[in-house]
């Protein structure tokens, strides 16, 4: 049998001699295979590989004769000139013929029919894309998309530019396939598109730099499949298509402002460890880009509303690479508590405390277009309730666009006693409170009323990309703020 992707049921021919009546001592003939039971019907096979069928004939009155035969349902390995070189061949083992006769429109015994060598003709056919039929089978139906997953990391390596690398560990399998890899970097900044194309060094790797203009964005790496030239007319073989395949993740970068000793940023990603179609929370040592201009000493603040005081990590003074959790921080005389986990989850906002700080830092993780959503403490008038709230989107956002939603998702309305506190670049700290209608954010302006100046208040308020604020809540409830989808 060859191989069709579908169950089979072998031919089985019986030649009974001897003084036998069947009128008088009918027959009864009985298949199974090695793991089921004695049936009527035979049993049908998928999968390629060796298999044993057991049959019985029994009559009344007679002794039952049982024997055996083995059988091959028989792989697909078509051996294919791939990189169109003179002698040298590889196999190719069909894994899903369904595939194939969805994509030829052929009938699965015109396909399994080796006359003439049909079904390889079919598989050299050159497909829309430009490549052949096989080439396409190969990416599509053997997990090379899958392989090709890019392995994205944050460069450590101060000695080269401020980047991000992202590595192509599974471009080493279509090494001599006759066809050509490249890359192909497509990028949103800023809600303008763009792609560049490329070569990957022979680590399989590319350098996406995140200076010195604002790289803030999304970017999806792509593997770009051409066939490879022909050496003697230079032409692309095959017709000259190509075929592209995108990793499974996205990745995204905020740069976010951080002239500052202490900046309140935020986790607006994922980690960016792509093994897998998962998506797990990004580490507080991965959540910030090493090349920021981090230093040794450095800390990491997380509020902990639970126990009202901070998780603390410092980077390591030794090793570069490497923060410590802190259960006691003598300098600065704040109440500190061992954290639980070193993972911040999605939209998480935390300080970030430098003895030197520079122009900016960078965010980068894996984005995963998911709504960010913040609960808010609970409290009084005379003892607020205060949440570390960041805005993990990519854009400015007006106080007065924040959602307010309760536990089930429905609108929600602050407080009027209710207070959001912004740290501008300057180091200063603006209050932002409720008008007397209780439906708009701003704060108190001085003005010149006559003679006399007042504090009027005037609506205001923006919350900056990948920075935060303080929710200073009066009221009890589930009461949550929502941030769109970061696009």
């Amino acid at each position: 049998l060859n191989y069709l992707g579908v169950p089979q049921t072998p031919v089985i021919t019986t030649n009974v001699t001897g003084h036998v009546r069947p009128d008088l001592n009918p027959l009864t003939v009985e298949f199974r295979d090695e793991s089921s039971e004695w049936q009527s019907e035979i049993p049908s096979f998928t999968k390629p590989g060796e298999y044993r069928l057991f049959f019985r004939v029994s009559a009344p009155n007679h002794t039952s004769f049982t024997t055996n035969c083995t059988f091959t349902v028989e792989e697909w390995d078509y051996r294919v000139n791939m990189d169109g070189k003179e002698g040298f061949a590889v196999p190719i083992n069909i894994s899903d013929p369904a595939w194939l006769l969805n994509a030829t429109g052929e009938d699965a015994m015109h396909f399994a029919d080796n006359t003439d060598n049909k079904r390889y003709k079919n598989l050299d056919r050159v497909c829309d894309n430009g490549l052949k039929l096989w080439q396409n089978y190969m990416i599509d139906r053997t997990d090379l998309s899958k392989k090709l997953v890019a392995a994205v990391r944050q460069s450590g390596n101060r000695v080269n530019e401020n980047s991000f690398v992202v590595h192509f560990p599974g471009v080493e399998a279509l090494l001599n396939t006759g066809l050509e890899v490249h890359y192909r970097l497509d990028r949103k900044l800023k809600g303008e598109s763009a792609f560049t194309k490329g070569e990957l060094s022979d680590k399989y790797e590319m350098n996406v730099p995140l200076g010195p203009d604002d790289p803030t964005g999304l970017y999806v790496f792509n593997i770009v499949l051409t066939p490879t030239n022909n050496a003697a007319t230079g032409e692309a073989m095959y017709g000259g298509g190509e075929a592209v395949l995108a990793s499974i993740a996205t990745v995204g970068v905020i740069r976010v402002s951080s002239a500052l000793t202490n900046t309140v940023t935020v986790a607006p990603w994922k980690s960016l460890t792509l093994g897998t179609e998962e998506a797990v929370d990004v580490s507080v040592f991965d959540v910030v880009n090493p090349n920021s201009g981090i230093a040794a000493d450095d800390m990491i603040l997380f509020y902990n509303a639970a126990t009202s005081n901070f998780n603390v990590w410092a980077r390591s003074q030794t090793k570069g690479d490497e923060w410590n959790a802190l259960t006691t921080v003598s300098k600065r005389g704040m109440s500190v508590s061992e954290s639980t986990t070193n993972r911040f989850a999605l939209g998480q906002a935390f300080w970030l405390v430098r003895n030197a700080p520079g122009d900016y830092i960078y965010l980068v993780g894996r984005y995963t277009g998911e709504d960010y959503v913040f609960g808010l403490e609970g409290g009084t008038a005379a003892a607020p309730g205060h949440t570390l709230v960041a805005n993990p989107t990519m854009f400015d956002v007006d106080l007065n666009d924040l959602v307010f939603v309760d536990g089930e998702g429905n609108p929600a309305t602050p407080a009027i006693g209710d207070r959001i506190v912004v740290q501008a670049l300057s180091g200063l700290q603006t209050i932002y409170y409720r008008n007397a209608a209780n439906t708009k954010w701003g704060r108190n302006v001085p003005t010149r009323v006559g003679k006399r100046t007042k504090n009027v208040w005037t609506e205001d308020g923006r919350v900056s990309a990948g920075t935060g604020f303080w929710y200073m809540r009066t009221a009890d409830g589930d009461m949550r703020i929502r941030f769109g989808e970061a696009k």
